[in-house]
């Protein structure tokens, strides 16, 4: 049986790209004898290097030396495969069609694109997986459906924690618990005043608190907690993904409203509980013994209830 070569364009944000593992993982199942190529953006290199079977990774540098025609034909010859059974784009990205189509893919699987692409691919040789109900951050394992009648299996994502670059830090990390109040919207954001009262009722329990986070929006929550004399270790705008994923491999326990992080932590192994927006929709789900998730609409005892019930288990 000849080897089947796969591609996958995991170019999106940091949860995208690790909830790509079960999408590997049924590669693999389905096909035991093949090879898999991620092709990720720069900055998740490093998370690509922690996830498992993968054979080959290539970095996406779409503004540099992979931009236009030349570019593509330079990173077909970085891909290497010559006979690429499918090429599978989660997530919308019309330039990676075309790539795909220039790799000499046998088949191209995507989610929906928009309405006239769709139409135009529909009447080309390729085969495709378009599923408006697929929740592609959940089951992209689900695009396979397109290819192969193997039962399509969800388990539990593991990191390679033997690969995560450790850091040396001035604290003891077993004894913290980390907090990332800031997401990519202001609609995700954990209001200050809870931040206050959260960790106002872990220093009652003399609880060492760190705060992470990025942007000027979490320097501002810090330089908030500073003046209403809360005490915290503050790790905001000091944390590289290597730092981060170092930092979250020895923790007691993390709360975040942001879901890469989430989703980092959680299959790290870490006690992990998820503060959503929208129930629990991005939230890995009950077969993650080490996460839980609450909404962040619900009061501060409450969250801090979850918290210590997480910590305890």
């Amino acid at each position: 049986m000849s080897t089947k070569e796969f591609v996958i364009f995991g170019t999106r944000h940091l949860g995208d790209t690790l909830v790509l593992s079960e999408l590997i993982y049924n590669i693999k199942l389905a096909y035991e004898d093949s090879k898999v190529c991620l092709v990720v953006y720069p900055q998740w290199e490093y998370i690509a290097k922690l996830m498992n079977n993968i054979d080959k990774i290539v970095v996406l540098d779409k503004r540099g030396k992979h931009k236009g025609i030349t570019g593509t034909l330079k990173l077909k010859e970085e891909i290497g495969y010559k006979d690429i059974y499918a090429s599978i784009i989660p997530f919308r990205r019309q330039r990676h069609i075309w790539i795909s189509i220039a790799l000499g893919s046998k088949y191209i699987l995507f989610n929906d694109i928009n309405f006239f692409f769709d139409r135009f691919i529909r009447h080309s040789k390729y085969k495709i997986t378009t599923n408006p109900k697929l929740h592609i951050t959940t089951d992209t394992a689900g695009l396979l459906k397109g290819i192969t009648e193997h039962e399509i299996v969800h388990i539990p994502i593991k990191l390679n924690k033997s690969n995560v670059i450790k850091k040396s830090f001035d604290i003891n990390l077993t004894e913290c618990v980390a907090i990332n109040p800031i997401g990519d919207g202001d609609y995700k954001d954990l209001p200050l005043e809870n931040l206050i009262d959260l960790i106002s009722f872990f220093n009652k329990k003399s609880q060492k608190i760190i705060l992470l986070g990025k942007g000027g929006k979490a320097q501002n929550y810090a330089e908030a907690l500073r003046q209403n004399n809360i005490p915290f270790i503050d790790f905001v705008n000091k944390t590289s993904i290597e730092d981060l994923t170092s930092l979250l491999c020895d923790i007691k326990c993390l709360l975040t409203v942001d879901t890469g992080t989430a989703h980092l932590a959680t299959y790290l192994g870490t006690k992990t509980l998820w503060l959503t927006y929208q129930n629990n929709i991005w939230a890995a789900d009950s077969i993650y013994k080490n996460s839980d998730w609450v909404s962040k609409n619900e009061s501060s005892e409450v969250i801090y209830k979850k918290m210590t019930d997480l910590i305890s288990v």
